[in-house]
């Protein structure tokens, strides 16, 4: 199923996944993650060097969101985030290669520094 966020009609393939999926999987795909922030759903996606926009749901959540809008890799939701919130931060993310660029950059570090067993 195809997902339409208002303000971003012009673009294709949002999909919403009413069942449990691998993340392995669905994230080699995504172009974004959009999650409240769990520290290893988080993690996963930026092993696959997917940028992601975070809407926390509690202090630990806030804390992971922090870093990655740190490290230049996702962009936080404020707590009673707007339409055009959401959407401006959903068009900033997809438009703008350089949240791209820096999950793909901690990917590479984190795989490329990983010891073999």
């Amino acid at each position: 199923m195809d997902c339409t966020v208002l303000g971003l009609s012009g673009r294709a393939g949002f999909q919403l996944l009413s069942r449990p999926v691998r993340f392995s999987s669905v994230l080699s795909a995504a172009s974004l993650f959009v999650s409240y922030g769990p520290a290893a759903s988080v993690t996963q996606a930026l092993l696959k060097g997917v940028p992601q926009l975070i809407a926390p749901a509690h202090v630990e959540a806030q804390m992971t969101a922090v870093r990655v809008v740190a490290m230049g890799a996702g962009l936080t939701l404020r707590a009673d985030p707007t339409q055009d919130g959401v959407s401006g931060a959903l068009s900033r993310l997809l438009g703008d290669p350089r949240f791209k660029v820096r999950a793909m950059e901690f990917a590479d570090i984190r795989t490329s520094t990983q010891l073999a067993p």
